[in-house]
């Protein structure tokens, strides 16, 4: 017994009683919805031969520390429930609810990298777990075990149903170009970035725009953001506006880190075994242990058949531009062919100075056939009309109601983009700025509520963004629908660099001239105060960004 904790083997577990145990993680499941829960089993042993499988019932707030669990990971489950128990030790099955606190199920997770003599802490599902000089020794114990024990496991999980290798299938290469010098017997069918689906394994060739690590959940986790030239949002590339689609790839494989920290940022890799997975209506990408990242030379016909494409798109949507713009000057085209050479290279002329000298920006930002036209949001309503913002301030339209506008961003409110993200409250439901003068420990991952001093917090994304047509401005409200329009989980804009660039970069095409979207807003009464015209809000809601 442990901090009055009694700690059982596998082989000694008792049916339909509430046990702990010290286990290896030797097989996660994919995650599965039900209902309103998330689902994930986990083949766990602590020895060479007995295993038990534990189902897992979760919320999304223990998501990122259930994906952090990796083959070789040792766990500590507190109040497992055992739901069958089999003579051979080998079908054994117990479950537990991590949001139940009536039974108080907890996992504790020790990740390979987590070194536990010099110091380092474990990770839990709960903010106060045990952790003591015995259970250190038990660790200690079953890391210097665990290299007998691996090749054992490994070779199980190749002889069984678990297929966590399937996705390393032979295919015919892309575009039928050669295969990479990643493996010279096996070829794979890759994947562009806008034909990614959630629940797929798949391999693709991309180019690194940004590479990070943080400490977090499970150890240190490995991201980088990917880009392949497909799909039409539009992104920012050193200080340029480039076309395509990217996706952010995260891993805590060491491995898997220790190579990413090996390539440079702007490196072209081709990967395989990634798992494409959807969180929170946002596509991302799972890099696990049997995941391979290989750097290609720029000169790889891979890299030079992406970069193809890539042109060939461009020059088509530039070419559909000039199209439409000279098929209504076909006749003035007809008599003034010379005329029209000398302006033509006139106006090249007065863009290249207006670039150069920084003057004229509005005038500039007109002929760039890249944001005219461009569709930078979805709703929900494609089949609505809009209607103008005039309306929908008129004195006559009944409260609450829904509207759908066509409307251009004038300004966004707080100025400093990195306010956007504030401290939520679960318990008095406060919602303070990141900076509060109250909030003493900012810096710091978890932040206690300024107003009832609960450490019960999470982040969330409240702002408002000014929005114009030809008949007035309109100030819209984003809370409870803002990280599905910015298509992104809310965090610390002060502490998350990438994803503060992500929304400034948005920001800076919304305000793009001539460029306008559509949005859903709802008028409301404010809460608390009389129905009158003066205490009516709007709130968007069903938009999401596409850039």
């Amino acid at each position: 017994m442990l901090g009055g904790i009694t700690y059982r083997k596998i082989n000694n577990l008792n049916g339909f009683t509430l046990c702990s145990v010290f286990a290896y993680v030797i097989y996660v499941s994919s995650i599965k919805q039900k209902g309103n829960k998330n689902l994930v089993t986990i083949i766990a042993a602590d020895n060479d031969k007995d295993k038990i499988k534990i189902n897992i019932f979760f919320s999304e707030k223990h998501r990122e520390f259930i994906e952090s669990l990796t083959f070789g990971t040792i766990i500590k489950v507190q109040k497992l429930r055992i739901t069958r128990l089999e003579t051979d030790k080998s079908n054994n099955i117990g479950k537990g609810d991590l949001d139940d606190n009536e039974r108080n199920f907890n996992i504790v997770s020790i990740a390979p990298q987590c070194d536990i003599t010099r110091g380092d802490l474990p990770t839990s599902t709960h903010e106060k777990y045990s952790w003591d000089d015995g259970e250190k020794k038990i660790c200690i114990d079953m890391k210097n075990k665990w290299e007998n024990y691996r090749s054992t496991w490994a070779e199980h999980l190749k002889a069984t149903s678990y297929n966590i290798t399937s996705h390393t299938t032979i295919a015919q290469p892309f575009n039928n170009s050669k295969t990479t010098g990643a493996s010279s017997k096996t070829k794979f069918t890759y994947t562009s970035i806008e034909n990614l689906k959630p629940n797929t394994f798949v391999s693709l060739v991309a180019k690194i725009l940004e590479k990070t690590f943080i400490v977090g959940n499970g150890g240190k986790r490995a991201t980088i953001k990917l880009w392949d030239g497909t799909g039409q949002d539009v992104i920012w590339v050193n200080d340029q506006p480039t076309l395509g689609n990217t996706i952010f790839a995260n891993t805590w494989e060491q491995g898997l880190i220790n190579d990413i920290d090996a390539l440079d940022q702007d490196s072209w890799v081709t990967i395989t075994g990634a798992k494409v997975t959807l969180y929170k209506d946002i596509l991302e990408i799972k890099l696990y242990k049997n995941s391979k990242i290989f750097h290609l030379d720029d000169n790889d016909l891979l890299v030079q058949t992406v970069l193809k494409n890539y042109r060939i798109k461009c020059d088509v949507d530039t070419n559909d531009y000039g199209k439409n713009k000279n098929e209504n000057n076909n006749d003035d085209n007809d008599d003034n062919d010379n005329s029209n050479d000398e302006e033509e290279e006139g106006e090249k002329s007065s863009r290249k100075k207006m670039r150069v000298d920084g003057e004229n920006d509005f005038d500039d930002e007109e002929y760039d056939p890249i944001y005219r036209d461009i569709k930078v949001t979805e709703t929900h309503y494609p089949h609505i009309a809009t209607t103008t913002v005039a309306d929908v301030l008129s004195k006559d339209q009944k409260v609450p109601n829904k509207f759908k506008l066509n409307v251009s961003l004038s300004q966004h409110i707080p100025l400093n983009i990195q306010d956007f993200s504030r401290i939520h409250c679960k318990v008095c439901q406060h919602a303070a700025d990141y900076y509060d003068s109250s909030n003493t420990n900012r810096d710091q991952d978890l932040i206690s509520c300024s107003a009832c001093g609960s450490s019960q917090t999470d982040y969330i994304f409240l702002f408002k963004l000014i929005l114009k047509d030809s008949t007035g401005e309109i100030p819209i409200i984003f809370a409870n629908h803002a990280n599905y329009f910015l298509n992104m989980i809310p965090c610390s804009l002060y502490n998350n660099r990438d994803r503060l660039s992500s929304i400034e970069s948005k920001l800076k095409i919304l305000k793009k001239p001539n460029l306008t979207f559509d949005i859903c807003i709802m008028s409301y009464y404010e809460s608390g105060k009389e129905r009158l015209p003066e205490n009516v809000k709007y709130q968007a809601f069903d938009t999401k960004l596409t850039i």
